[in-house]
Parts: structure tokens; C-alpha cells; sequence
């Protein structure tokens, strides 16, 4: 008696292996797929809320007068330490954090760096007082933000960037209203948050 498979039964449980393969390769595919939307749509959360982590940071540390908006550019110029001094007069620091979009990414940086890096502007005389706000405006803000300057990235996929509510006289008016809107393999969530700062003058 011989013992063995023929070609028959060999050919047989070949394909029965297979089919057994193909349908459960079709039953776990789907949840493969939603365990790939999870991780995409945990890793824009948690970079969404990252960048208004940051973006709150900034804002408490500022007041309405030392903010300036231009084309998705948000400049914030912090309070010294301490704000107030004994004649009761508000002293700002002589940075701004910027806040701005660069090849799909929400990148914050400190300006004026140190040391000074290629590309950037040079630092206006204004820049040096510290009972003033530094605000710039359209053109002079935009170059802050250079592309190539070393900055923290907050976020990347970024589809939309928006600070709102500025007013007629050029300043920004409470709330701030801020979107961020992300995108990870064609998947989309939005962010919308408001902040309030107290006011200075």
C-alpha cells in the first residue's frame, strides 16, 4: 500500500488553501482600511490641537495692539515680563511668533531669529521701544515669513489657514476666530476655535 497524495488531492487542497486565503484577505482588507482612517484622523487631531496649543500660548502672552494679520500670516508680539512697570505703563518685548502657512505645512517661528538667517528682512528701529506695540502691515509682514528660515512645524496637510475678524480700523477685534482645515489620503476635517484676549491699550 502506498502511502502519499496524488496529483488530484494535492491540486485540490492547493485551491481550497487559496480560497480560504482570498476571503479572508476580503473579510480583514476593510479593517485594515478603517484602522488606516482612525490612525490618519488621530494624527490630524492631534496635530490640529498642537497648533492651537500654541496658537493660545502666544495669544495670552499678547494683547489686541500687538497683533498683525496679513494674507495668513499672524504675527503676535508678546508682553515683556514683567507687562506692567510701577507708572502703570503696558512694555512689550521687541519678538513677534509668526504663524504662518509654507508648503503645506503651519509653521511657527520666533523673528528676529539668532542669529539673523539668509532672506529674512532686517530689523526696523521700531523694533527696539518697548512701550509700544510692533505691528507691521501687508508687504512687511509677508517677508517675515520666510520659506527658508529654520521654524517649528505645527502641522502638516494643511488645506486652510485663516485668523479672522479683522476690523475696518486694521485691527484684529475679539473674538479671533482661527480655521485650520486638514487633509490626510483625501480625508478632510476642520478646525474652528475663538479666543479672547484681555484688552490693552
Amino acid at each position: 500500500m502506498k502511502s502519499g497524495f496524488s496529483l488530484l488531492e494535492l491540486v485540490v487542497s492547493l485551491a481550497l488553501v487559496t480560497l480560504v486565503t482570498v476571503v479572508s484577505l476580503n473579510l480583514t482588507r476593510p479593517l485594515a482600511l478603517l484602522s488606516s482612517r482612525g490612525l490618519d484622523r488621530l494624527e490630524m487631531h492631534q496635530e490640529a490641537l498642537i497648533s492651537l496649543a500654541q496658537l493660545r500660548a502666544s495669544l495670552q502672552s499678547s494683547a489686541p495692539p500687538g497683533l498683525s494679520l496679513a494674507d495668513g500670516v499672524f504675527a503676535i508680539n508678546p508682553r515683556s515680563q514683567p507687562a506692567v512697570d510701577s507708572s502703570g505703563n503696558l512694555h512689550w518685548s521687541d519678538k513677534l511668533d509668526l504663524f504662518y502657512l509654507a508648503s503645506g505645512e503651519l509653521r511657527q517661528r520666533r523673528w528676529p531669529p539668532q542669529p539673523a538667517v539668509a532672506g529674512d528682512p532686517p530689523v526696523p528701529a521700531s523694533m527696539s521701544g518697548s512701550l509700544h506695540a510692533k505691528r507691521f502691515e501687508g508687504p512687511e509682514l509677508l517677508a517675515l515669513a520666510n520659506p527658508d528660515a529654520p521654524a517649528r512645524r505645527l502641522a502638516r496637510g494643511v488645506l486652510s489657514w485663516k485668523v479672522e475678524n479683522l476690523g475696518p480700523d486694521g485691527l484684529i477685534h475679539q473674538p479671533i476666530q482661527v480655521l485650520l482645515e486638514l487633509q490626510r489620503h483625501q480625508r478632510k476635517l476642520q478646525f474652528r476655535r475663538s479666543f479672547f484676549l484681555l484688552g490693552a491699550s
